[in-house]
């Protein structure tokens, strides 16, 4: 996993570099597990940032 910075007050923050499994070494997740993993781990909240600034 790598952290990047948002480029919104909300997004994406991690993304997948490498995996493998830790029993076999490969990489044997489909394309669909993979993405609902990083769902999961994204914070994907639409925040109204003007509602933070004084």
């Amino acid at each position: 996993m790598q952290w990047k910075v948002p480029k919104k007050p909300y997004g994406d923050t991690w993304n997948l570099k490498s995996y493998a499994n830790k029993l076999t070494g490969e990489k044997d997740l489909s394309e669909e597990k993979i993405a609902g993993f990083l769902d999961t781990i994204n914070a994907n909240w639409n925040w109204n940032m003007d509602d933070f600034k004084k």
